[in-house]
């Protein structure tokens, strides 16, 4: 078995890795989130100083820890993404060899190779949920506390992967407690502590640690940079926030245009019916988990129209099979054929850009200018080649930046003490500023406004493009 898994997790990486470096090679494309963390992690290990708090404090913490052992995407990457796939096949495989054929259909989705190569993060919180809610569904059927214990750490720890996990928390609860309708209160209520005690630690300590480095408990929910405003906003999610029917409506209408994709998500839920009345309401609640997950961050316009939001609805297939709560084989895997074949389509007008060019990449399209990288390496190149040994820049913008020069100690940033010395007046203290230019621009560039016409005093031009501008001293000798 050993000997198995090794190979499988050398197959998976190969494919990984190989997918990530051809992206990378041919169309300079690396997700931005995979940047993000790269460099935050580059800087609480090798910044001026380096510091913990440079992790942020406002995303999930689970995204950053790989990197702070690995450093490099594509390894990242590669070993995350396979790691995730090799779990799968050896948990599903274990008890149900008859799903091969589903489980591979699954492994090479495109939607699903999409999160294992650039999105491990949003896969992290997908397995920690799934799995959450599978030990929650074999301590209903086994009464094992061992599995109460499980349940309750994995479905904590999703809080370290997405924020919004609190949406489901009740429902979580819900479901435990219906789970127990036949013991004594006393159980029930312990069972209960057992299984969201961890999610409740969590979350305190993360207010606790924002309270102590960033002086605010909330710092992670009110900063603009915050995970709960990083994915981009949707025009008819917005118009919908905050209105109950108005979320279930676009809801509704989010599930019939991925219904093909769901497909075998929507055939578990029907031969989800068992003889024990009470047994089943709590599995429906678990299983429903990711319709009340996805509905809430539409409630809280904290929602993209995103296809890959798919893969965790097969996921929840696959496990649910797995815990024998369903049969019916042939049809199944039919929805799962279903599933594959429409993911090499439908994903192709999505709103989602990255998504959009993964797909399209597979048919030979070339990339958005907005999500390649050429400008920000060949940025991070000139400022090598000019030796500039302090530059201000404003990494909430320019992190692909920073990163790809492998030398944060080069650049003054926000974190650093002197930024805003440095800022009052630059030309004594900074030998270039890096400004981002594209929408409203960043820092700097709101600052020093005739910067971006091409005039900033003391400084002359050494490279304009289409989202950054490098200024240089005047007659700075860096010798």
């Amino acid at each position: 078995m050993k000997l198995l898994a090794s190979l499988l997790f050398l197959l998976f990486f190969s494919l990984h890795a190989l997918l990530f470096g051809e992206l990378f090679a041919e169309h300079f494309y690396i997700h931005k989130n995979l940047l993000f963390f790269a460099e935050k992690a580059l800087l609480a290990l090798d910044g001026r100083p380096p510091r913990l708090e440079n992790l942020g404090f406002v995303y999930p913490p689970l995204g950053f820890v790989p990197f702070l052992l690995l450093h490099e995407p594509l390894l990242v990457s590669a070993v995350m993404g396979s790691l995730f796939s090799l779990l799968l096949v050896l948990f599903v495989l274990r008890e149900r060899p008859r799903d091969i054929l589903p489980l591979a259909l699954v492994l090479f989705n495109p939607l699903y190779v999409f999160l294992a190569t650039q999105r491990f993060e949003v896969l992290t919180f997908y397995y920690l949920l799934v799995f959450s809610v599978f030990f929650a569904v074999l301590h209903i059927q086994t009464q094992y506390s061992l599995y109460a214990f499980i349940s309750g750490l994995l479905f904590g720890l999703t809080f370290f992967a997405d924020f919004r996990s609190l949406y489901i928390s009740p429902f979580f609860a819900l479901g435990i407690f219906l789970s127990t309708t036949s013991r004594e209160l006393s159980y029930r209520i312990s069972i209960l502590m057992v299984k969201l005690t961890p999610v409740l630690f969590f979350f305190l300590g993360w207010l606790y640690l924002n309270w102590v480095f960033l002086e605010d408990p909330f710092h992670f929910v009110k900063s603009p940079y915050s995970f709960l405003r990083s994915e981009p906003k949707a025009l008819e999610v917005v118009s919908v926030s905050g209105s109950l029917w108005g979320s279930f409506r676009f809801m509704l209408s989010f599930l019939l245009q991925t219904l093909p994709l769901i497909f075998p998500y929507l055939v578990v839920l029907f031969q989800l019916r068992t003889s024990r009345v009470l047994y089943s309401i709590p599995l429906y609640v678990f299983y429903l988990l990711p319709l009340f997950f996805y509905y809430f961050s539409v409630y809280s316009s904290q929602f993209f129209p995103s296809f890959y939001a798919s893969v965790l609805f097969l996921l929840f297939a696959l496990v649910f099979r797995k815990a024998n709560v369903v049969s019916g084989g042939k049809l199944f895997t039919f929805s799962m054929f279903v599933s594959f074949v429409s993911a090499f389509f439908l994903p192709l007008q999505s709103k989602e850009v990255n998504e959009r060019f993964f797909l399209k990449s597979f048919f030979g399209a070339k990339t958005d200018k907005e999500l390649s990288l050429e400008e920000d390496i060949r940025v991070s190149m000139l400022i090598k080649e000019y030796n500039c040994k302090k530059t201000l820049a404003d990494d909430a913008y320019s992190f692909p930046v920073v990163y790809f020069s492998k030398e944060p100690g080069r650049f003054v940033l926000q974190y650093n003490y002197e930024f805003y010395t440095y800022m009052s007046n630059p030309w004594l203290h900074a030998d270039c500023l890096l400004l981002f230019t594209k929408g409203r621009g960043d820092a700097l560039s709101l600052h020093f406004r005739r910067a971006r016409e091409g005039f900033l005093q003391g400084y002359y031009l050494v490279h304009q493009g289409s989202k950054y501008m490098l200024y240089k001293r005047v007659g700075y000798d860096p010798e």
